[in-house]
């Protein structure tokens, strides 16, 4: 697909250039282009379709491409055009289908004098572009060689009258999927409920989808015509047919029910009716619909509602949060476009701030104040109006105290909406006193629970285990506890800014030190469990289950820390969070965390767990390429693991000392502790044991130049990882007999070993492993002459370090850059790059041995050879980049060599 993408951006870019053109702005695989007249636009549309349509596109389906072209007034600032002109091509552009080009009245009407050859205008008629007022005349450009036929506009016509729905005074952001959902269930089912979170925008979502459906065909769906009725403001149920029979002009009439009237009036008209709110008064919405439904069978109902009204026919859906950065997303202003919750911040925000102008230096913020409020458009919309005295980063500093932050919404809005605290004390009110409770207590948890942690924590509390399941179910009914079966075993959560509304009545009633003390022991018995399954084949498939329990384990480690006399539990927490981090980005972050144990708490009383501790920090250590640390860690664990006898710990211990002795080129020391490793191993009996310690002498083989007895070894490992069913072990072997394999010089069996491992790595999303096998299949491209392969895995390899600092990694990806730039004649930034990796090697207290040694020589001799009299000073200016400069640096030519390889082929 990336061959594809890069023929799609040549054709687009040089039909845009070709007419005059100039792209100014790309958005994903969005190009933004000005022209200096409409008909060059017009032309180097029809050009880019022409060529993309008759291009035979490569081992995947032809690339469609929508377009749009809008004439008029922009504002240029900082070489980026800004205005409403902007706007409305974006919601042209949105509005058409994959393969059509669209054009604006204005744009129709500049362009229509001086139109490509064989080209003509077919006007669609006045469309409804969302967020603008007034209609706009469109039209689609033709031509005979390309389709000419597609779906209506994805835009709105008319608007008609007998409605009494509001027009929304601020635009639409996002929601799309989710709109054209909502509509196609509106049109199959009578009954459709919208349920979700406070401040979700569920009114807003059933406002957007009752305009769609009331302004097609001139008027709703089969003449069906959308009526809201707004139930926020009763306080009494009974109050409900009186709402709904005034929207309606249903009289009442002496000694009859109104909802018999009602009934009567409707029995023969084509109408949906959106009740708006229905969670408080639940019960009369419910009886009001039953009886519609029955009498009337032109009649349908789109609710809105915290909680399900619970009648046959119902069908409901769930509106989720707006789309939103992860918590620890790094990105520039225009890669979080992408997400609806910064597009709506943005948005609000010039209501509030009309020059507000974020740059990339605010990206950081914009996102964690998005992700920290959940995508919750409402309490986005708050923070949009502190924007008026804060800047992002100052909002995003006060979040922790978000009640007291995010208030002032618009006087016109329902008191429930002017603050946060009083939209979730509604909810909160709605609840009953079990209810209440057990929301609570779960805000003892982080980032959420499985029902077994729940009944653990709980189990001394008046409900008791067994109530636990129906309490969270009705939680779950009332849209303040999500259900997330994306993993192994499901797990219950509530959105950030719920919980902490919790956690404030979790204080407010002394349950708290309890609890946490119950939520600290269940996590010291998790983490024994972590440590076991790491010691089993069982790790690999479970690996995932345990990623979600990182914020659970770091707020028990919080809390144990903070108590002297549970310096075991805190050990247990932390050798849990540390193993988990093993198979993730958190590498620096599990390191940290045992620094700050190992500080705290009593070795001597509590050395066996210290030991486990230092065995995986040591691990850490070794993985970050910290080596003179690792070794240091490694060799205090294995006096104390080998004093309390701990073989299983000991085996993964001497993996991890055979390794740094390896890189720092001890072979005796190397051989001692691959000997230990096995009679270790063998004392365990145990099958991944077994294959561990095989593993690393066939590493200790290979290192020595005992080949043919490493291959051996590795094919022993390999038997014992399949008949456990360690699928880790297998891939690491397989990278043991690529590196085997690439020292022999045989470049193409390496690769297929190292792809072998790949795919088992990326099965298990195991960071550190795959940017490992990646560099090594990076080096076989390169020997290869396979370069576009190598520039992408050059490029992942790269990107993966700006998650997690991998020193090893980096200065292997450097160099395989500098080489990859020297084979293309760009030796100043290939020597550059070089000596970045030769900075990297220096503060690691070791480096690259065997094959990885003899192609990094080889690629130092080779730039040395290219570069001439300036390779000195350019390894001197590469050593001065310093590390995220270097990156950058690699990044940005990789880029320029993966477009230039792909256009040599």
């Amino acid at each position: 697909m990336s061959v594809a993408l890069a023929r799609h951006d040549e054709l687009v870019r040089s039909a845009v250039e070709a007419r005059g053109g100039r792209v100014f702005k790309t958005i994903g695989d969005a190009f933004c282009a000005a022209f200096p007249t409409v008909s060059g636009a017009v032309s180097a549309a029809l050009d880019s379709q022409l060529a993309l349509h008759a291009e035979p596109w490569p081992n995947s389906a032809p690339i469609k491409v929508r377009m749009a072209v809008h004439t008029g007034a922009a504002e240029f600032r900082d070489d980026d055009y800004f205005g409403t002109p902007l706007n409305l091509v974006s919601r042209l552009l949105s509005a058409a289908h994959g393969g059509q080009v669209l054009l604006s009245s204005a744009a129709a009407q500049l362009g229509r004098d001086d139109m490509p050859s064989d080209s003509a205008l077919r006007d669609l008629g006045e469309q409804r572009l969302k967020g603008f007022v007034r209609t706009e005349n469109v039209y689609q450009l033709l031509h005979p060689r390309l389709p000419k036929d597609f779906p209506p506009l994805r835009a709105q016509k008319g608007s008609g009258k007998g409605t009494n729905l509001p027009k929304p005074i601020t635009s639409f952001i996002g929601r799309e999927k989710e709109l054209d959902e909502v509509r196609g269930l509106l049109a199959r089912t009578r009954l459709l409920t919208l349920t979700g979170a406070a401040g979700c925008g569920k009114t807003r979502l059933a406002l957007e989808a009752a305009l769609e459906v009331d302004r097609s065909s001139g008027g709703g769906t089969g003449g069906e015509r959308c009526w809201l009725v707004d139930l926020a403001p009763l306080s009494n149920p009974s109050l409900v047919p009186h709402a709904v029979a005034g929207v309606l002009s249903v009289r009442e009439e002496p000694d009859r029910q109104l909802i018999e009237s009602i009934a009567d009036n409707l029995e023969s008209k084509r109408l949906i009716l959106l009740l708006d709110n229905c969670e408080h008064v639940l019960d009369a919405c419910a009886s009001l619909c039953d009886t519609l439904l029955r009498r009337c069978p032109g009649i349908r109902v789109l609710a809105t509602s915290r909680e399900a009204l619970g009648i046959d026919g119902e069908l409901t859906y769930r509106v989720p949060s707006l789309s939103s950065p992860g918590p620890r997303t790094k990105a520039t202003l225009e890669s979080l476009l992408q997400y609806e919750s910064v597009r709506l911040l943005l948005d609000r925000a010039k209501l509030h701030r009309p020059n507000f102008a974020p740059t990339d230096e605010d990206a950081t913020a914009l996102a964690s104040i998005c992700s920290r409020l959940d995508g919750i458009p409402l309490a986005i919309e708050l923070a949009a109006a502190r924007l008026r005295t804060l800047s992002l980063s100052e909002i995003n500093e006060r979040l922790d105290q978000r009640f007291r932050l995010l208030t002032g919404g618009p006087r016109t809005a329902l008191p429930r909406q002017q603050t946060l605290r009083s939209l979730i004390d509604w909810s909160y009110d709605l609840l009953d006193e079990d209810e209440r409770a057990m929301m609570r207590r779960l805000a003892v948890f982080v980032g959420g629970c499985t029902l077994s942690a729940a009944e653990f924590v709980f189990a001394d509390d008046a409900q008791g285990g067994a109530d636990v399941l129906d309490l969270i179910s009705r939680l779950v009914d009332k849209s303040l506890v999500q259900v997330d079966d994306s993993h192994m075993t499901t797990r219950y959560r509530m959105l950030e800014t719920v919980r902490q509304y919790a956690r404030e009545k979790l204080l407010e009633s002394g349950e708290g030190e309890h609890l946490r003390n119950r939520h600290a022991k269940w996590f010291c018995l998790e983490s024994q469990s972590i440590r076991r399954r790491h010691h089993e084949a069982r790790w690999n498939s479970e690996v995932r289950r345990e990623f979600a329990e990182m914020d659970n384990l770091r707020s028990a480690l919080d809390w144990a820390i903070c108590c002297p006399e549970e310096g075991a539990d805190a050990l247990w927490l932390a050798i849990g969070l540390c193993t988990v981090c093993l198979s993730s980005d958190r590498l620096m972050e599990g390191r940290e965390r045992a620094a700050e144990v190992l500080a705290a708490v009593d070795a001597e009383r509590h050395e066996p767990l210290v030991g486990k501790l230092l065995t995986v920090a040591s691990m850490l250590a070794w993985m970050c390429g910290d080596f003179n640390q690792c070794r240091e860690m490694s060799d205090r664990a294995a006096e104390i693991l080998e004093r309390h006898e701990d073989d299983c710990e000991l085996v993964y211990l001497y993996g991890v000392m055979t390794m740094v002795r390896r890189a720092q080129n001890d072979r005796s020391g190397m051989e001692s502790v691959a000997l230990k490793r096995i009679a270790a191993a063998e004392r365990t009996a145990h099958p991944v044991m077994l294959a561990e310690a095989l593993r690393g002498k066939g590493i200790w083989l290979d290192f020595v130049g005992r080949h043919k007895e490493a291959h051996t070894a590795l094919m022993e490992s390999l038997a014992y990882s399949r008949k456990s069913g360690y699928e880790l072990g297998e891939a690491q072997v397989w990278n043991c007999l690529g590196e085997i394999a690439r020292e022999m010089g045989d470049y193409e069996e390496a690769a297929r070993y190292y792809e072998k491992g790949l795919a088992i790595f990326e099965h298990s999303d195991v960071s550190w492993a795959i940017q490992m096998v990646e560099l090594n299949l990076a080096y076989c491209c390169l020997e290869l002459g396979w370069l576009e392969r190598a520039a992408t895995l050059l490029f992942q390899g790269i990107q993966r370090n700006l998650e997690f600092v991998n020193r090893a990694g980096l200065q292997l990806g450097l160099a395989g850059v500098a080489s990859l730039l020297a084979r293309r004649g760009e030796h100043a930034n290939a020597a550059r790059l070089f000596g970045a990796s030769m900075e990297v090697e220096k503060a690691m207290g070791g480096g690259p041995v065997g094959a990885d040694r003899r192609d990094y020589d080889r690629i130092r001799d080779f730039i040395r050879s290219t570069s001439g009299d300036r390779f000195e000073s350019l390894l001197s200016e590469g050593r001065a980049l310093g590390q995220d400069a270097a990156c950058r640096l690699a990044i940005s030519e990789l880029r320029k060599a993966v477009v230039s390889v792909q256009h040599d082929a």
